[in-house]
């Protein structure tokens, strides 16, 4: 179950099977009745290709602006990511605020 504290408009979740975009009426709904039925999505190479990175070597991705080492979760800059809403609210972070 992912945490309220861990959403962020325009991540990507499970809704019941289904990848949803997190918007603020799910924000809203998740703080009016307190446990969700949401799931993270495990970043997986398919993924990665999805949201634009390609590999460039054994365990490296790119997406032209940052260099990630994959093997089951992102690693970057001394972070760790395992699922995509993870890895949507750091990459702002990475990239001094760019969006993925």
């Amino acid at each position: 179950m992912i945490s309220l504290k861990e959403l962020r408009v325009g991540n990507k979740v499970l809704y019941k099977g289904t990848q949803i975009e997190v918007d603020t009426d799910v924000l809203i709904y998740i703080k009016e009745y307190g446990g969700f039925p949401f799931q993270g999505i495990p970043i997986t190479e398919d993924v990665l290709k999805d949201i634009g990175f390609e590999p460039t070597e054994k365990y490296r991705y790119t997406n032209g602006v940052v260099d990630i080492f994959f093997d089951g979760k992102v690693e970057y800059k001394g972070m760790s990511c395992k699922y995509l809403h993870e890895l949507q609210n750091a990459y702002p972070v990475w990239t001094n605020g760019l969006i993925i």
